[in-house]
């Protein structure tokens, strides 16, 4: 087994679009760029090829839409940014190092490595015995996206870096508009993220630090999927993303609220301090996109409502 695709994320205005993509046309283009394909797939928004290239297993990752594009070249800028960085800098986690890219038929495309095995945990899997002793080396790596140090020359950098924009603004916006989705009465979540939106501070981030996500690489650990990464993403984005995963994907609170444990213990003092003020925000914002994709999925809206009691009456902690 491998690295395989993992499918829906949601974007601020709606399910992100898919075009079938005909895997023919693509096997042939695959053919003709030196790629040996051992499989194709396309569950969502990207087609994914699993395979060999110059000697090495590599995955190819082409977008379906020119909407889409964008975000697949995101994930390759993050990609080689991060390589761009000495190891010493992040030293226990990496990511898929890239191998080429191209355009067809407009669309954007990448060859990067692929990191073999399993990942941390499957997909939506309850068995967390893999995950749990790797606790306390996901809260260092949370700290290390964090503390990242992308090399201003980097494409990435370029592109990402906006000194004006307010990413308190970001949050508090992208929730309102979930919200009103919902016909959910939200407002203890907005009012929450809305009393502190001018103090949320932006840092890079992942953008997807999902369990799921991550990989045994070399005894670092890998993540793929860095499409939604960026600069100005709100402090304590991953982490948030990662306890949310934990506890409603594979119902596993309590390993959800070591990890945050762990992570609080790294940081600085004064942060420490000002933690739950700044992450309660962000938990909140994702807290509505949680509730606005689950849809009608009654279970799920369930486990839910658990979770924004426990929010709203400070018990996450």
């Amino acid at each position: 087994m491998g690295q395989k695709k993992k499918a829906v994320k949601m974007a601020i205005r709606g399910k992100p679009k898919k075009r079938n993509l005909d895997q023919g046309e693509i096997a042939s283009l695959l053919k003709k760029i030196g790629f040996k394909s051992e499989e194709i797939i396309q569950e969502w928004r990207h087609l994914t090829a699993f395979g060999v290239y110059r000697g090495k297993e590599a995955v190819f990752k082409l977008a379906s839409t020119q909407k889409t594009s964008k975000l697949t070249r995101n994930e390759y800028e993050w990609n080689a940014a991060v390589h761009a960085i000495h190891q010493t800098k992040h030293p226990n986690f990496t990511v898929p190092a890239n191998y080429a890219s191209g355009i067809y038929n407009k669309l954007f495309y990448f060859i990067s490595q692929r990191f073999m095995g399993r990942p941390f945990i499957d997909r939506d899997s309850k068995n967390v015995s893999r995950i749990a002793p790797k606790i306390p080396i996901i809260a260092e790596v949370c700290h290390e996206i964090i503390n990242l140090k992308i090399p201003k020359d980097s494409e990435y950098y370029k592109r990402q870096s906006n000194p004006d924009y307010k990413v308190g603004e970001g949050v508090f916006n992208s929730a309102s508009f979930w919200a009103s989705q919902t016909g959910i009465d939200l407002d203890g979540f907005l009012k929450a993220i809305e009393v502190r939106k001018d103090n949320i501070r932006a840092f890079p981030a992942h953008g997807d630090f999902s369990p799921r996500q991550l990989y045994n690489v070399d005894n670092l650990v890998g993540i793929i999927d860095g499409e939604l990464s960026g600069l100005m993403g709100p402090l304590y984005l991953d982490p948030v993303w990662f306890y949310i995963r934990m506890r409603i994907d594979h119902k596993n609170g309590s390993l959800g609220r070591e990890f945050l444990y762990e992570f609080i213990k790294k940081l600085k003092k004064e942060d420490q301090g000002t933690f739950w003020e700044e992450f309660k925000p962000v938990l909140c914002q994702k807290y509505i996109g949680e509730l606005w994709g689950a849809g009608k999925k009654v279970s799920r809206r369930e486990d839910l409502k658990i979770l924004g009691d426990e929010i709203l009456s400070n018990k996450i902690i």
